[in-house]
């Protein structure tokens, strides 16, 4: 049995790589199903959902921000080098040169403070621009006029303007899925063919280095 593991900063992250990733398995006609324990239940942990893709374990971390986010993936490696082939970092680019750069040393760094050997190199993903500012521009292509009703709704009722890319994702999901909300609504963006068809070329540019975590099965 092969196994990866991504490593991403939020639950909307967590949510939306893994909707993405059940779609191209879709779409390579492999089969996804959710990991169970011995007792045959699903593996769902407080901060990871997991899945078995052909022969491969894929289990995805989300970290409640990216300050210890190397270092959750460097401690996750030591415990599973044996068996782990493929780890990825996904992180906002936040405005950082070379972000990408920026992770692969931080990790080597938190590699090298816990003094263990390893062949595993990490796979940095950085979403730019940041992960609600690309499902953005996937519904803006798809709807320009309900777009602008929402930008005009924020502009009068943002309570917190410091917040506002924040408040302005969950207006968006309020807008097209009033039944999901923060975390399932970036789930949904995958399932909604419209807004699939929108969002594929936005995002296809991460395409290949997402495949890498599927090890080339098809």
């Amino acid at each position: 049995m092969k196994h990866s593991a991504i490593y991403c900063e939020g639950y909307q992250d967590r949510a939306f790589l893994s909707a993405w990733l059940d779609h191209l398995c879709q779409k390579r006609g492999t089969i996804v199903r959710p990991l169970k324990d011995p007792k045959e239940r699903d593996i769902d942990a407080r901060n990871a959902h997991a899945k078995q893709v052909g022969q491969r374990q894929i289990l995805i971390v989300a970290c409640e921000g990216d300050g210890d986010i190397t270092s959750q993936a460097a401690k996750f490696l030591k415990k599973n080098s044996e068996k782990l082939d493929n780890l990825m970092v996904v992180v906002d680019s936040d405005g950082i040169a070379n972000r990408a750069t920026a992770v692969a040393e931080s990790f080597d760094a938190q590699v090298a403070k816990l003094g263990f050997a390893h062949r595993v190199a990490v796979n940095p993903l950085v979403w730019h621009p940041k992960l609600e500012a690309i499902v953005e521009t996937a519904l803006r292509s798809l709807n320009p006029q309900a777009m602008a009703s929402v930008d005009k709704f924020i502009d009068v009722d943002a309570p917190n303007p410091s917040k506002l890319g924040k408040e302005k994702a969950y207006a968006y999901c309020a807008a097209w899925q009033p039944r999901s909300f923060g975390e399932s609504f970036f789930g949904f963006v995958w399932k909604d063919e419209k807004v699939r068809a929108h969002l594929e070329p936005v995002v296809s540019v991460f395409e290949p280095q997402l495949l890498r975590t599927l090890g080339g099965e098809s």
